[in-house]
């Protein structure tokens, strides 16, 4: 993977005293400009231009730059898409073909682009009967498929395994990848691999069973739930504190109840799984 497909955070700091950490996630350029160095700004904004439209922009495949001529840009026409995200219909399209490769890490996800009308796979791991397939296609133009894939961990690996370029103290950009976070990897190094997916945690059965669509769909078991609670408690802080200033869609009262699930996951949740006893 080449330093320019890098993608990651914008978090400046030290991993030892000859190299500084860029990993540029969604960062307007003011705020690049007031936390790095001069030297490093010649070169911060083409590459935080790359990374955070891949990962965070997904729908809008393939990338285009931003803000001005890009994706934020409220008159692009994809300019609805990219602001929702990483989707429901992101997801549930990758296809798992390259899971569990170092290729698809860092965005390097897999899905048709450019299918038939009616065609484009939404993967589920449940099976759909065709009258509802029908259903689906018509009012979304998307074809359900079966796949336990969905399923695996290495779904979420393809974003979250994510590895960056780095600027040197000349500031020049790296030619070697730093691993700017790589969950799913620890998680293969755990003991949870044994007893829990990424999902298991991140996306909680619900008690009992429940439609996944409000068309007429059966009861399903298990219904996971799509929480996609972490573990950045203090991030959903400063959101709820300042909801004008970064413009939050969501309610207080919902990132409150954000933060008190993620205090939930970090102190119970998150205890290791007990081992076999060792004679």
């Amino acid at each position: 993977m080449s330093p320019s497909k890098a993608h990651g955070a914008l978090r400046l700091w030290q991993t030892v005293p000859a190299i500084r950490i860029i990993a540029l996630r969604c960062a307007p350029k003011c705020f690049i400009n007031r936390i790095t160095p001069s030297r490093f700004r010649k070169n911060a904004p083409s590459v935080i231009l790359a990374w955070p439209i891949i990962l965070h922009f997904s729908t809008t495949n393939p990338p285009a730059l931003l803000p001005a001529e890009g994706y934020l840009n409220p008159a692009h026409p994809l300019y609805p898409l990219a602001i929702d995200g990483v989707s429901c219909t992101l997801c549930h399209q990758i296809q798992g073909n390259n899971f569990g490769t170092s290729e698809s890490y860092s965005g390097g996800y897999l899905f048709e682009k450019e299918p038939k009308p009616g065609e484009r796979a939404a993967y589920g791991r449940f099976a759909v009967d065709e009258n509802m397939a029908t259903v689906m296609r018509n009012a979304a133009g998307y074809q359900p498929v079966q796949s336990e894939h969905v399923t695996q961990s290495e779904l979420c690996a393809v974003c979250h395994n994510l590895y960056t370029p780095y600027f040197t103290n000349e500031g020049n950009l790296s030619s070697e990848l730093f691993p700017e976070q790589t969950p799913h990897l620890e998680w293969l190094a755990s003991d949870y691999v044994q007893s829990s997916s990424c999902q298991t945690c991140h996306m909680p059965a619900a008690e009992g069973e429940a439609p996944v669509a409000n068309t007429g769909s059966p009861k399903r078991s298990p219904f996971m739930q799509h929480t996609f609670i972490g573990g950045n408690r203090y991030l959903l802080e400063i959101l709820s504190a300042n909801p004008d200033a970064l413009k939050t869609s969501a309610t207080t009262e919902q990132l409150e109840q954000a933060r008190l699930l993620t205090l939930q996951q970090l102190q119970q949740n998150t205890r290791p799984p007990e081992r076999e006893h060792q004679p």
